[in-house]
C-alpha cells in the first residue's frame, strides 16, 4: 500500500495498520485450533479495506459473480445466505462481519463479488475480488500463537493490509 496521495489516504492506511496490530492482542487462553505453518502457500482475497489470506490448500474453488443469494431465516449475522454451486447449496459467510470490519452488504438478492469455496465445498466466504498468491509469508508477517477470542485469526501482514485467516476458526461459532 502506498502512503502517498494526501492526508486522507495516510490516515486510512494508519487506521488499517492500527486495526491489524490490535487484532494480535490475544487473550492468554490457548487457541482451539492448531497453528497454521508459515511456509505453506496463501491466496489473497479483498473484502472491504482489507485483504484476507487463506491457506491455498483449503481453497477449493473461486466462483465469479453474480451470485443469487438466498436469505436464511434466523441465521447468525455473519451468514450472508445460501448460494448454489453446482448441485450444492453453499452456506455463505461474510468475513467482514466476523472480523467486525464494517464491509458492504449486498443490495437485493445478488452478491457481485467472488465466492471463495472452502474445504469440502459446503461453505464459502463472500469477498469483493481475488488477489495474488503468496508461496510463503512475506517479511513482516506476524503469526498469532493462540487466543480463543478470535479463532479465525492466524496472523497479520500490516504492510499489505492483510489478515491471515485460519478457516477452521471461521465456522467455530456456527457449530456451537
Amino acid at each position: 500500500m502506498s502512503f502517498s496521495g494526501g492526508h486522507g489516504l495516510v490516515a486510512e492506511n494508519e487506521a488499517i495498520r492500527a486495526y491489524l496490530y490490535g487484532l494480535l492482542d490475544a487473550e492468554p487462553q490457548p487457541s482451539i485450533h492448531p497453528p497454521i505453518p508459515s511456509e505453506q502457500g496463501w491466496r489473497r482475497f479483498r473484502r472491504g479495506r482489507l485483504w484476507l489470506a487463506l491457506p491455498r490448500h483449503r481453497v477449493l474453488a473461486v466462483t465469479f459473480p453474480p451470485h443469487l443469494m438466498r436469505p436464511l431465516p434466523d441465521a447468525p449475522e455473519e451468514v450472508l445466505g445460501s448460494a448454489e454451486w453446482g448441485a450444492r447449496k453453499l452456506l455463505v459467510l461474510d468475513p467482514s462481519v466476523i472480523m467486525d470490519d464494517r464491509g458492504t452488504r449486498p443490495e437485493g438478492l445478488f452478491w457481485h463479488g467472488v465466492l471463495v469455496v472452502l474445504d469440502g465445498g459446503w461453505w464459502a466466504l463472500a469477498c469483493d475480488d481475488e488477489g495474488d498468491e503468496w508461496t510463503a509469508l512475506p517479511e513482516g508477517a506476524l503469526l498469532r500463537e493462540g487466543g480463543a477470542s478470535r479463532p479465525w485469526l492466524a496472523g497479520v501482514h500490516p504492510d499489505s493490509a492483510t489478515v491471515l485467516i485460519h478457516p477452521d476458526g471461521l465456522t467455530t461459532g456456527l457449530r456451537s
